[in-house]
């Protein structure tokens, strides 16, 4: 009973004396401490600048615009505007265009690859023939995969028409202030316009 009131005593003169402790230990070590933190924080960048310099795969969201459309044809349907692209890059290439929201979008030439048809207006391009060239628009990126696998387009011929042009004014005469009147016909220039569409 003794032995256990003496380890209570000691237990209590511990806690008693445990904020001064803490006190001077921190006096003590807080130079060191932060000098510490400070070198765990220059290691961690070093660390994390000598990671973005290697080479890593990753999967971006790219857009796409689409241009150079088949003579005489109107796109009906919209195509995807955004690709997937399985890319191999230096870390900090890909960092860059993965969290940018500003990226430049890949221009896709539909003339410059051989167009597949199904049926009389849809057509695809396997987006595997055109992995090089947007790689190389990419610059220093390597495309490894893009998906979608296909794109597909559907056409309508353009058809053009010449149109002429005539007035549409009605209650004529109640344009004009009094004593005013039209002497002679109404002219355009020109007298016909060309319109184009599906």
């Amino acid at each position: 009973m003794e032995a256990r009131r003496k380890n209570i005593r000691n237990l209590l003169r511990i806690l008693d004396q445990l904020p001064e402790k803490i006190t001077n230990f921190r006096s003590r070590y807080q130079q060191k401490i932060f000098l510490f933190l400070f070198f765990v924080v220059l290691s961690t960048i070093f660390w994390v600048i000598r990671s973005l310099s290697e080479e890593y795969e990753a999967e971006i969201l790219y857009p796409v615009k689409y241009d150079g459309m088949p003579e005489n044809k109107v796109l009906v349907s919209e195509p995807t505007d955004r690709l997937r692209l399985r890319v191999k890059a230096v870390g900090r290439t890909i960092l860059s265009r993965k969290f940018s929201y500003f990226l430049r979008p890949l221009k896709f030439n539909v003339n410059s690859y051989s167009l597949n048809t199904i049926g009389t207006d849809s057509s695809y391009i396997l987006t595997k023939t055109a992995r090089e060239a947007l790689s190389q628009e990419l610059g220093n990126i390597q495309i490894l995969n893009i998906k979608p696998d296909t794109l597909f387009f559907r056409f309508t011929e353009m058809i053009t028409k010449k149109v002429g042009i005539k007035h549409n004014i009605v209650g004529f005469p109640k344009i004009f202030e009094k004593q005013y009147m039209f002497n002679g016909e109404i002219s355009y220039v020109p007298d016909s316009i060309i319109v184009s569409g599906p």
